[in-house]
């Protein structure tokens, strides 16, 4: 962890990590959509686990709905956020820091070198 605290409103924790949790759930139907594409190819079961992408995308948009409507709560609270420098994207750890946005390698989905 690091050393020095980094101490942010909690609402603007939350919505922080409401905005990431709606970017993940983005990707998420992106990647539903190939999914259902290469469907056509898979046999019964695959199918059947192939239904986890849209299960993903719910819970991703529960959640972020959820913690949306914590943000707006009347409590005044502080966090430290300073757990986040060490995540392993950049990007991801300054916007949950609430940092200037830094360009999101993580865009790109490479399946082929």
């Amino acid at each position: 962890m690091s050393a020095a605290m980094e101490l942010k409103p909690l609402e603007l924790v939350l919505c922080g990590l409401v905005q990431e949790i709606r970017e993940a759930r983005a990707l998420a139907e992106r990647l539903e959509g190939v999914l259902v594409a290469l469907g056509r190819y898979a046999d019964v079961d695959q199918l059947v686990e192939c239904q986890a992408a849209d299960h993903l995308v719910q819970r991703l948009s529960g959640l972020s709905n959820y913690l949306e409507c914590l943000a707006c709560g009347p409590v005044q609270v502080c966090l430290d956020v300073s757990a986040a420098a060490d995540l392993p994207l950049a990007a991801q750890a300054g916007r949950l820091r609430g940092k200037t946005p830094v360009a999101d390698d993580g865009d790109a989905i490479w399946l082929m070198d």
